[in-house]
């Protein structure tokens, strides 16, 4: 089969795949004609914002412009949520490096999550780069940091972890901060939460971050049997 001919039938595959695209949130994964992933993205729509990209109206970076020459095949994976998806684009993105993710944010560098594991009571935070001689974990890179801290709020106000800077347990101080009064934090700082709750607490937020769900559900009902 001739080259002209091969791309063709790749491009009448391509069309079958944009109509037949759900609805719900999820990821999609777009390929070349070896089938490598070149680009990975979010939705809470894969229907209207992946045909976007090929009727003209996706625009707001370079990548939007350049994909419709060179994407021949589309995969997606379908989540129960926005937030999901947010995660498994970040995991993927990670895994996969695909050309026109880095083009997309013209070569900057991707905001992770950094889980700091080092310190005796870890911390959540957001950070350019990775530490890979640490003992932090690192979640993403995230293509979109406004999603990404709204992610992050609400991953601190349930698991309620600490967003205080106190060297922990060294640093002794005599009354806990306003986050444990308004039901933010247990108050580690004060001695109201042990290290080994505090850590295993962070262990089932790291569920979350890594789409762990299910996972996390089971081990909470567990410990709500023992109860």
């Amino acid at each position: 089969m001739s080259q002209k001919r091969t791309r063709e039938v790749a491009r009448n595959r391509l069309a079958e795949r944009l109509e037949v695209l759900p609805t719900s949130p999820g990821v999609y994964l777009m390929k070349d004609a070896s089938e490598v992933i070149i680009y990975i993205g979010k939705a809470v729509n894969l229907r209207n914002r992946v045909r976007s990209y090929f009727s003209g109206s996706a625009k707001e970076h370079r990548a939007a412009m350049i994909l419709p020459k060179h994407v021949m095949d589309i995969d997606w994976i379908l989540t129960g949520s926005e937030l999901e998806a947010l995660i498994l684009e970040a995991n993927l993105i990670r895994k996969h490096r695909p050309r026109y993710n880095v083009l997309a944010k013209d070569d900057k560098h991707f905001p992770y999550v950094q889980v700091t594991w080092g310190e005796a009571f870890p911390r959540v935070r957001v950070v350019r780069k990775i530490e890979e001689k640490s003992k932090h974990h690192h979640f993403g890179p995230y293509t979109d940091a406004g999603s990404l801290r709204q992610a992050l709020a609400v991953v601190r106000e349930v698991f309620k972890v600490r967003s205080c800077d106190l060297k922990l347990p060294k640093q002794k101080i005599d009354r806990a901060c306003l986050d444990h009064h308004i039901g933010r934090c247990d108050a580690p700082c004060v001695g109201l939460q042990t290290q080994e709750d505090y850590r295993a607490m962070i262990g089932q937020m790291e569920m979350v971050l890594e789409g762990k769900e299910d996972q996390f559900r089971k081990e909470l009902e567990s410990d709500m049997q023992a109860c």
